[in-house]
């Protein structure tokens, strides 16, 4: 169940993107869909989402990425924004 709304999620993200121009690795919508779903509510990982992607690397770039999107700056691993901000 999880991984059907992911993926309507990313797809859905997908489609918003290339419709504004965005050319970007399919990785990163992916990490986009997890989006409100990695923590607990008290700034933990959710136990879902390391049972989930149990990698610890691949959890790391997710995370990393979701950041840089969510500051729309640099300083989350390798991960460089994508997008324009869009309000402050």
């Amino acid at each position: 169940m999880a991984d059907l709304f992911r993926n309507l999620i990313k797809n859905a993200i997908k489609a918003y993107g290339e419709s504004k121009g965005y050319v970007i690795d399919d990785f990163v919508y992916e990490a986009l869909a997890w989006g409100g779903l990695t923590e607990k509510g008290d700034g933990l990982v959710h136990p879902k989402f390391i049972e989930y992607v149990p990698n610890a690397k691949t959890r790391s770039q997710i995370l990393n990425i979701l950041n840089a999107e969510r500051y729309n700056q640099l300083g989350f691993g390798n991960a460089v924004p994508k997008g324009q901000q869009a309000c402050n």
